[in-house]
């Protein structure tokens, strides 16, 4: 059996210390990566941008936007996707800017039939195209503006029972 040498005076208890250093374990080195990977590739995005990226059709609710107020900017990142509001929605306020990526156009805010509460926008958005109402309610409220006070995109209200309100404050 081999004998580990020690030094002189360096005990802990009731064992000496070996006078061998200790690297630490693989997987610790690995967590330390992981965690710096991390910090220097995630955690940047989520802090600095606070935008929510429309790349496809998306239901606002998937954003997180349900009830209360979002504060995250929206973009449309590409050519003719659609902002979804449904039943899952209820009464919310957009409070971050809703804006389209320059040179992309055909975008649409849609509520559905089945959404019944009020989605209030309250930035100055430089959002200028469509949006279609079949049920609920979407406001302008406070110094809240479409187009940066120039919206020149389509309103379209629905008709019958599928019909959807615009306000203005």
């Amino acid at each position: 059996m081999r004998q580990i040498p020690h030094i002189a005076n360096q005990t802990k208890g009731d064992h000496q210390s070996p006078h061998i250093s200790v690297r630490p374990a693989l997987g610790s080195r690995w967590l330390l990566c992981g965690i710096t990977a991390l910090t220097v590739f995630v955690f940047p995005n989520a802090l600095y941008g606070k935008e929510r990226k429309i790349k496809s059709d998306t239901d606002l609710s998937s954003l997180g936007a349900t009830s209360g107020t979002f504060s995250d900017s929206i973009k449309f990142d590409k050519n003719g996707n659609t902002l979804f509001i449904d039943g899952d929605v209820n009464d919310v306020t957009l409070a971050g800017e809703i804006h389209v990526k320059s040179g992309r156009n055909g975008n649409t805010i849609e509520a559905e039939s089945d959404f019944t509460g009020t989605v209030s926008l309250s930035a100055d958005n430089e959002y200028n195209q469509d949006i279609t109402l079949r049920g609920g309610t979407i406001a302008i409220i406070g110094s809240g503006k479409l187009g940066n006070g120039n919206f020149s995109g389509d309103m379209d209200l629905g008709s019958g029972a599928n019909t959807g309100i615009f306000k203005q404050d």
